[in-house]
């Protein structure tokens, strides 16, 4: 400022002052949400940095360096950090942040996967006379989906043929799965299967052919039935 002196007066005097930069308060309206990916990441397009202070007519943007969920897991009212935040446009330079930082909230919603890639170990499938209750590799694309994540049922799995397994949803977690797949139940190798014969035979020269209530057919401590065998 510089005031010249008149009537009485003579000469100036100058006072230089510093103007100050506004300070912006940053904030982001509304909730952040995507579905789980496994990740803590946030996408720098799913949520928008208010301002609050602009003057009138003046553009100034807020940009973030980074942001972050707290926990990758499916769930409401997640903390979301977002950080480094620097300002942008023609004005900018008029202004600086309260902070370079803003915490807010989000949603992870859980992953639908209706169609998951269903397989068992190969070894699981042979017939033993007994429901069969395979170990299952469930997957969505390349990614293993863990047990809990599922409920596993059977159908037609005790006999030789097609075996159904069903996948429904348990309640929680990171997915909602559904599906299904069908699997063959192989016949069991007879190799090692002995045969007892309950009675003894004096030779008469003639064929002697055991009755069949006399003798029968064991495998793996199980006695085999005629439907078992010819």
């Amino acid at each position: 400022i510089t005031v010249t002196g008149k009537g009485a007066y003579r000469g100036t005097v100058t006072k230089r002052y510093v103007v100050e930069k506004k300070k912006l308060i940053p904030s982001v309206n509304g909730m952040i949400s995507k579905v789980y990916d496994g990740t803590k990441d946030v996408k720098k397009d799913d949520f928008t940095i208010q301002l609050d202070g602009i003057v009138t007519g003046e553009q100034v943007i807020a940009i973030a360096g980074s942001a972050a969920y707290e926990s990758p897991n499916a769930a409401s009212n997640i903390k979301v950090n977002i950080t480094e935040i620097t300002l942008a446009g023609d004005t900018a330079d008029n202004y600086e942040l309260s902070s370079s930082n803003v915490l807010t909230t989000g949603i992870i919603t859980e992953k639908i996967v209706s169609n998951p890639d269903i397989s068992v170990f190969a070894a699981d499938l042979c017939y033993n006379g007994k429901p069969i209750e395979p170990s299952l590799t469930v997957k969505d694309g390349d990614i293993k989906i863990p047990e809990t994540e599922y409920i596993s049922s059977f159908k037609n799995n005790i006999n030789v043929g097609k075996m159904t397994v069903i996948l429904t949803d348990n309640e929680g977690g990171n997915y909602q799965v559904s599906g299904s797949a069908e699997f063959e139940i192989r016949p069991q190798g007879f190799d090692g299967a002995k045969i007892t014969i309950n009675e003894s035979y004096t030779y008469t020269g003639e064929l002697i052919t055991p009755d069949i209530d006399k003798w029968s057919v064991t495998f793996q401590d199980k006695i085999l039935t005629e439907d078992d065998y010819e």
